[in-house]
């Protein structure tokens, strides 16, 4: 999704021009009608050319085929695609035909191929989705007309991560000699190791038994930590046990009921969904289905949004008309909600030169979308899931506080957040004290979405906002499930800044952690005037 962000326009074209793509669902049919486990690039280029419209840049039609180079290795996580590149010498048409490949369709299956073209050689760029359990199997690349001209290529298909354990229950208090059943789920569902392992932090106070039913035995507390055979996640219940015969404690003398402070507080969204690019983005629209929900359960201090705007698809003069009359309806004491999904762009490494990349490819900079924000009364929230988003707050380097979030989500997390205002971003971006942000990532990097498969479909979310959905409590893959995961430090019914960007930002890191490729550095990134300010709440 937004790691797609076109960084320029130029490499965009540039690249249009030396690049051939054939259609997947016309290759996929190929494949299959045969159910072969080789391919040919001459039957797969048929009809492809014909689609082509650019200039042709094969320009040497024959010239046998003289090396196959593929690389040694490539490894991917099931379920996941893989992309194997193949340098073929001379760069003819002749080459490009009589290359082809074999591999065990149990495995792999082949989804797409495109190639490039240089002076000396072909780059060929086979694209195959990893459906068999976790093992090595090998896709051969050959020569159909010189058998000897080959190479091969050893494919490790990864077992499926998991990424965070889940428990019905967090807390409990019970009298000795009662038992409890704990049931722990492993995120993602269709990971491959599902299997979670119980300790008791105190066997004399509570034990557990590999099935997780916790037993009490004798007052005192207990911590019941179930951890992921796989992957080594881990979820937590505090349980304290009392004594069965334990004095009740005096009923206390009721207090005075304060007069309740009337909320004068409205709370109002902008949400907005760009997936029509071409080539179309996979999530934003999820996206916005999983903040609008988000939002739809929220209630802070007896209040609910009272609008919730969600808009896909929108042209940069469409979002600043869009903010313009968010401004119009707003008032000093108001609460503005900005969201944004969708692609990133840089061309220059300056705040005038990157920000959101609009369905109609023009730039909504830094600048520009601060000038319309500002002209919004009173605060405004803005979470901005997209490429080079840091860039909003001036954000690249990982702040020092950030990197003390291992700390459990049942501790003070607000410690995490001391010392943020000697981050020196004053003058950077939307870092006054009317704002309260955080950014999928660092002003250099890229953001990414994620695809949960069940039962042959994927569904794809961005991952930042995958996470500050479920904080929020709305989670995209069960929505049945409305636990309120953020609300933690304390558990009042309020999920404050750091609570949701503390919650988000561990589990994005563990998730980018449990992935060995060096080009998902995702880091999610904040800057805030009032870490104690509410974001959602259950009131």
């Amino acid at each position: 999704m937004k790691r797609n962000a076109l960084k320029a326009l130029a490499l965009a074209l540039v690249f249009s021009l030396l690049s051939v793509s054939m259609p997947a669902a016309s290759i996929a049919a190929t494949a299959a009608a045969s159910n072969a486990r080789s391919l040919s690039m001459k039957a797969l280029l048929v009809g492809g050319l014909a689609n082509f419209s650019g200039p042709r840049v094969l320009t040497r039609q024959s010239g046998k085929v003289k090396t196959i180079a593929s690389p040694s290795g490539a490894s991917v996580v099931r379920d996941h695609t893989v992309t194997i590149s193949v340098r073929v010498a001379p760069a003819t048409q002749q080459a490009l035909n009589d290359l082809n490949c074999s591999y065990a369709n149990s495995k792999v299956t082949f989804l797409s191929a495109n190639y490039s073209v240089s002076k000396s050689y072909l780059t060929v760029n086979f694209t195959f989705k990893a459906e068999g359990d976790p093992s090595k199997t090998s896709v051969k690349f050959y020569s159909g007309a010189r058998k000897s001209v080959k190479d091969t290529t050893t494919v490790t298909i990864k077992p499926i991560p998991i990424v965070a354990v889940t428990l019905n229950s967090y807390t409990s208090t019970l009298v000795a000699g009662q038992t409890m059943q704990l049931v722990a789920a492993v995120l993602p569902e269709n990971a491959d190791n599902q299997q979670v392992r119980w300790t008791s932090s105190n066997r004399r106070v509570a034990t557990v038994t590999a099935g997780g039913l916790v037993t009490t035995l004798k007052p005192g507390a207990a911590t019941i930590v179930a951890t992921s055979v796989s992957g080594g996640k881990r979820a937590t219940c505090s349980f304290k046990v009392t004594s069965p015969n334990a004095t009740p404690a005096p009923t206390p003398m009721p207090a005075a009921t304060p007069s309740p402070v009337k909320n004068t507080t409205t709370y109002r969204a902008l949400l907005i969904g760009n997936e029509a690019y071409s080539p179309r983005l996979r999530g934003p629209y999820n996206d916005l289905t999983a903040m609008s929900a988000v939002l739809g359960r929220s209630t802070i201090g007896g209040k609910k949004y009272e609008s919730v705007t969600a808009l896909k698809d929108q042209k940069k003069a469409q979002v600043l008309s869009d903010i313009a009359a968010m401004a119009k309806k707003s008032d000093g004491d108001d609460v503005t909600l900005f969201y944004y999904s969708g692609h990133g762009a840089q061309g220059a490494a300056t705040e005038s030169g990157t920000g959101l990349w609009c369905v109609d490819k023009k730039l909504l900079s830094v600048t520009e979308l601060k000038a319309a924000l500002d002209k919004v009364p009173g605060t405004v929230i803005v979470i901005l899931d997209s490429c080079f988003s840091g860039m909003f707050i001036g954000k690249s380097a990982t702040a020092a506080e950030v990197k003390a979030l291992g700390k459990s989500f049942d501790t003070q997390v607000m410690d995490a957040f001391k010392g943020s205002s000697k981050d020196g971003l004053t003058a950077k971006g939307l870092t006054s004290n009317k704002y309260q942000v955080i950014t999928a990532c660092r002003k250099a990097e890229t953001s990414v979405s994620v695809g949960y498969t069940k039962s042959g479909s994927t569904t794809y979310v961005g991952l930042a906002t995958y996470f500050i959905a479920v904080a929020g409590g709305y989670d995209l893959f069960n929505p049945s499930d409305t636990r309120f995961y953020g609300d933690c430090s304390p558990k009042d019914g309020v999920d404050t800044f750091a609570e949701v960007f503390t919650f988000a930002d561990t589990y994005v890191d563990q998730f980018v952690a449990s992935y060995d490729s060096e080009s998902l550095t995702q880091d999610m990134q904040y800057s805030c005037s009032d870490i104690g300010f509410p974001l959602f709440g259950r009131t």
